[in-house]
């Protein structure tokens, strides 16, 4: 029995027609880009009027007017990949595109419209072979393939360079935009240039020209599904939808005994129950491959949260080390000297020394207390700040005279030890909103430690307004305190103004030290909106501090 292709062919031009048009609609409706609306609109009327007359013009009822009908069809071709170009510009959203290429690309799709349609350039006459058509071919059809080959090389170009630079979600949807348009490209060279240009076959026509269908579908998918499907799963659907297709065709078209019919649509049933699994399976493990994929990123998150619990905790650990180093040195030492004093004085030792020694004894006692008292005041005034119960009531404060009486309390440490404490007041300092007793505490700190961690030379303090960027009116107060001291290595310096954090070289200078005079110093600095630096270029290069205090 001879096959009826020209019912198979009426039955796919009109599914092709159905299809076209609901994607149309779905995606007019699809939140999307109006860009991208109008270019895919375009594209897919293109392709169903290139289909259609192409159809048409191939009827035998059609014969006298099928070189215009087939005009038609040809003279939106360009126009046809010009619109998948755009489509393209649009969804990978290029900033930087070329206007020129995008006027040319405009010009050449216009122009092959016209000139495809009015001319013989492309198309010249059509022959008639039965139900089959030839087409004879004017002296432009070299070009005109060239620009369909130009247009497609731009369209795949972008495509692909959005491919390697997207997000995986991304990929996907460049995933499926490159497979619909690469398998229609494909069809087209194969039977809609290849066969009838190269080797004068044109009885397949047909399958160049209805692959548009395809490529329709997956870029209308691609561009209106949120989540989609992997690869796998679509191609199965596709490839059973096809079949199915085929095996309708089949009995209702090509089959007239009714035991066949029945025996090939229970074929059908089986195949489609059977594909269903198989798309069920597939889409099983793609949810599993998901799910997996959403464990590991959780399993990763946890191990970074652990990691960082871990790094607190030796931090905590390294804390709480220090804490008790310094606590052994800080209150322990002291507590030793007067402990062993005292030992002496009770079992009657004391009164065997000299005047003199009894002298050296009584004053070492009191300087362990002193220190004692000390250590004991930074560790509670440390707890005290950093916890904020200090209520700092503001007052306006001279800087340059709360500055002098710091000096006067610490100018017999430095003259001890033969150093130069110089204050340089460089213009008129208005009054500062401050708590003078902490803030006074400050500059003890960083003055003290200045003079501890110096062994010649001094230190030199300069005191001058300044403008914050470029606000004039946000004006500060900067406070420069500069020694000649050991210096800090760069890569300490950040922790400085952490609790208990030392200098390796500072711990050497002095035993003594609590770690806690930078900090203490910098939370009160911050208490009164300011801010505070710490700067050296390094072992042996001397150090200088900055205090930036805001003019109420």
């Amino acid at each position: 029995m001879a096959i009826d292709f020209s019912l198979i062919t009426k039955i796919a031009v009109f599914l092709i027609n159905a299809v076209g048009f609901w994607l149309i609609f779905v995606v007019y409706f699809a939140d999307v880009t109006k860009k991208i609306k109008r270019a895919f609109i375009l594209m897919t009327l293109c392709m169903l009027v290139w289909v259609n007359f192409a159809y048409i013009a191939r009827l035998p009822s059609q014969m006298d007017l099928a070189i215009f009908w087939i005009k038609i069809a040809w003279a939106v071709t360009i126009p046809l990949f010009a619109s998948l170009y755009f489509f393209t510009v649009s969804f990978v959203e290029k900033k930087e595109r070329v206007k020129a290429l995008n006027l040319t690309v405009l010009i050449i799709g216009i122009s092959s419209f016209f000139i495809t349609l009015l001319t013989d350039w492309v198309i010249k006459d059509i022959l008639s072979k039965q139900v089959w058509t030839k087409l004879v071919y004017g002296h432009g059809i070299a070009v005109f393939y060239g620009l369909v080959l130009f247009l497609s090389f731009l369209t795949l170009n972008l495509l692909f360079r959005k491919y390697f630079i997207s997000s995986k979600k991304e990929k996907l949807k460049t995933q499926y935009l490159l497979i619909g348009i690469v398998f229609f490209l494909f069809m087209n060279v194969v039977f809609n240039i290849v066969y009838p240009f190269l080797l004068g076959i044109s009885n397949y026509y047909q399958l160049g020209d209805y692959s548009t269908i395809v490529s329709i579908s997956f870029i209308a998918y691609a561009v209106t599904r949120r989540e989609l499907m992997g690869i796998k799963i679509i191609l199965t659907q596709a490839l059973v939808a096809v079949i199915t297709i085929i095996l309708l065709l089949d009995i209702f078209a090509l089959s007239h005994d009714l035991t066949m019919q029945i025996l090939k649509a229970g074929i059908l049933i089986t195949l489609l129950y059977l594909s269903r699994e198989i798309v069920k399976s597939v889409g099983k493990e793609k949810q599993a491959r998901e799910e997996l994929q959403k464990t590991y990123k959780r399993i990763n998150r946890y191990v970074k949260k652990l990691e960082k619990a871990n790094l607190d905790l030796e931090e905590l650990l390294e804390a709480k080390n220090d804490f008790l180093h310094i606590t052994s040195h800080q209150l322990r030492t002291p507590l030793t000297v007067i402990r062993g004093m005292l030992a002496m004085w009770k079992a009657g030792d004391f009164e065997q020394l000299s005047r003199k020694k009894q002298k050296e004894m009584r004053e070492r006692i009191y300087l362990s207390a002193e220190r004692l008292n000390n250590v004991t005041n930074d560790m509670l005034d440390a707890m005290e700040v950093e916890s904020k119960f200090v209520k700092f009531n503001l007052e306006s404060v001279s800087l340059e005279n709360l500055m002098k009486k710091v000096m006067d309390e610490l100018k017999p440490n430095y003259d001890k030890k033969e150093l130069y404490l110089k204050l340089n007041v460089k213009s008129k300092l208005p009054k500062i909103k401050a708590e003078p007793k902490y803030l006074k505490q400050a500059l003890i700190n960083l003055l003290d430690n200045a003079e501890k961690y110096t062994l010649k030379g001094g230190v030199e303090i300069s005191i001058d307004l300044k403008v914050s960027g470029k606000n004039k009116e946000d004006k500060f107060v900067l406070i420069k305190i500069k020694d000649t001291g050991i210096g800090i290595n760069k890569r300490e310096q950040k922790k400085l103004f952490q609790k208990f954090s030392r200098a390796k070289n500072a711990m050497k200078q002095n035993v003594t030290g609590s770690g806690l005079g930078l900090f203490i110093a910098k939370e009160i600095i911050e208490e009164h909106q300011g801010k505070i630096e710490l700067s050296s270029e390094g072992a042996g290069k001397g150090t200088t501090v900055k205090v930036w205090l805001p003019r109420k």
